[in-house]
């Protein structure tokens, strides 16, 4: 699968993802991630790392093999997870 397409997501507006209009994943550098949000990793708690958006909210990323981390924003990780819907705005 190839992802040539920028754009953002609702949830971290301030970086740009790669995205396939044609696929349910996208892709987040990770240096990019910690350069715009605080980010934390406990390997002792568990193989995860999580990221403070806001005062409010912190989402987690879990891994799941091969040093590849996932979040479905399509879940709730927040009292409001409407606000969190998982749309990519194209840049153009």
């Amino acid at each position: 699968m190839t992802y040539t397409h920028k754009g953002t997501l609702t949830a971290f507006n301030e970086l740009t993802c790669y995205y396939n209009p044609k696929c349910l994943v996208n892709i987040i550098s990770l240096d990019l991630l910690q350069a715009k949000y605080h980010t934390t990793f406990d390997s002792e708690k568990r193989n995860a790392f999580t990221v403070e958006v806001s005062d409010t909210l912190t989402i987690a990323f879990e891994g799941f093999g091969r040093g590849l981390y996932f979040v479905n924003l399509n879940k709730s990780v927040t009292a409001n997870p409407f606000s969190l819907l998982n749309t990519v705005k194209e840049n153009k």
